[in-house]
């Protein structure tokens, strides 16, 4: 799992999730991304603007899926948090901010 996600409204973000065995045919998919969010189903690239009151809503619980076309589905799930300027959180192991 990618562990949680930082960010700062009114930011653009992009985040790709990492495979182990990247291959052709696979397909992805998310849910509970912020509004103003989408995920590529060909390369799995999430992207999009963070609006003026993300944080409202923050934490987003987002759920991303792979499909590699042989019934085979991995799904992983992370927080992504939005703050309302850009307040360094005490980060863990495994945590980061993207920008």
């Amino acid at each position: 799992a990618p562990g949680p996600r930082f960010s700062v409204e009114g930011t653009a973000a992009s985040f790709t999730p990492q495979v182990l065995h990247p291959g052709p045919g696979m397909s992805w998919s998310a849910t509970g991304l912020p509004p103003g969010f989408s995920i590529d189903s060909v390369t799995g690239v999430i992207e999009g603007t963070f609006a003026e009151d993300a944080a409202l809503d923050s934490p987003y619980s987002i759920t991303v899926s792979m499909d590699d076309g042989q019934q085979q589905v991995t799904t992983e799930s992370f927080e992504w948090e939005v703050l309302e300027s850009f307040e360094v959180p005490a980060l863990g192991p495994g945590q980061e901010v993207v920008e």
